[in-house]
């Protein structure tokens, strides 16, 4: 695959993941048997910070812990939003007190995506726009 080649995939990439948002905020509890009690080193060539895959470091601290049967996840709020503006919010009906404070830390949630989607976008465009 070309230089040229990967660039255009990844830029595609990009644009896709941007044009959409999904924030789910989830109260609840998750209790796990740690079985994997420390964070494993990085492999030797994940020493540079830039290469650092923090999801599969992620998925290597979770190997092997097994979930509780008492479990509970709720789904507290949830947005969806479209490049175009289109939106489909969901928010508990009744939340607490507590519940009402976590849905304001949503909508910031929601609000700094958005902004940082806007400025890649904008960061992209200017560099395109200079080749």
């Amino acid at each position: 695959m070309s230089d040229k080649t990967t660039l255009k995939k990844r830029i595609g990439t990009f644009l896709k993941d941007t044009v959409t948002l999904d924030v789910i905020t989830l109260t609840g509890s998750i209790e796990l048997d740690a079985s994997v009690t420390t964070v494993p080193a990085p492999a030797a060539n994940q020493q540079d910070e830039a290469s650092l895959n923090w999801d599969e470091l992620f998925a290597k601290v979770t190997q092997g812990m097994q979930p509780n049967a008492d479990n509970k996840l709720e789904v507290l709020a949830y947005t969806h939003g479209e490049w175009d503006c289109d939106s489909v919010n969901y928010i508990k009906s009744s939340p607490s007190d507590m519940e009402l404070k976590i849905i304001e830390s949503h909508h910031k949630a929601v609000e700094s995506a958005h902004k940082s989607r806007y400025a890649a976008l904008e960061f992209i465009g200017k560099a395109l726009g200079s080749i």
